[in-house]
């Protein structure tokens, strides 16, 4: 064999060999380009399902934070409501006619006395208490009868304080109207976080 058949068969050889190398190529670069079109696709796939997941976390905090906000809202209005009955029952009390403010205090003093020989501070601008009085809640507690009312005054708009030695019971307007209004404040403040 000539040299030159040599050279054409080496030559042949060699692009029957690149051929096969050039179609083993475009083959994996068909297979990596639809392997690449695949992953591509989950990617976006995965990237919508984050995005809605986002979203989704997104819309449920901006929902919190408006159901929040419209819960302190409401909470504020309840209180300036609360803060209107209670000065409207602060007044109403202060403005009862004396027998009903007296058929009040007497029921409360009633409910109030433990071994019934307290004495009855009352506030600086009460008169409305005088021996009748004394005398007729003394004997609706029968054997506990034996009240009487302290010489000192307290700094309270109305109602009374029963004093035994350095026992105090406060059912002064002031202190049952607080009691009240911290009852209602925290069944308030309950509604808001549930």
């Amino acid at each position: 064999m000539s040299v030159e058949k040599v050279v054409e068969k080496i030559l042949a050889d060699a692009t029957v060999e690149a051929e096969k190398i050039k179609a083993e190529a475009d083959r994996k670069a068909i297979q990596s380009a639809e392997q690449t079109a695949g992953q591509l696709k989950d990617f976006d796939k995965e990237t919508a399902q984050l995005e809605q997941t986002a979203f989704e976390e997104a819309k449920s905090r901006v929902l919190a934070t408006a159901r929040m906000d419209i819960s302190k809202q409401n909470l504020q209005m309840r209180k300036i409501l609360i803060d209107e009955v209670f000065s409207k029952a602060a007044e109403a009390i202060k403005k009862m006619s004396d027998a009903d403010y007296v058929q009040l205090i007497e029921k409360l003093m009633i409910a109030s006395v433990e071994t019934g020989d307290e004495q009855i501070v009352t506030g600086k601008n009460e008169g409305r208490f005088g021996a009748d009085f004394l005398n007729n809640v003394n004997s609706k507690l029968g054997g506990k009868g034996g009240l009487s009312i302290a010489e000192d005054k307290a700094d309270i708009q109305a109602g009374f304080i029963l004093r035994r030695g350095k026992v105090r019971i406060n059912v002064s307007l002031e202190v049952l109207l607080g009691q009240v209004r911290e009852e209602l404040e925290t069944e308030l403040a309950s509604e808001l976080f549930n």
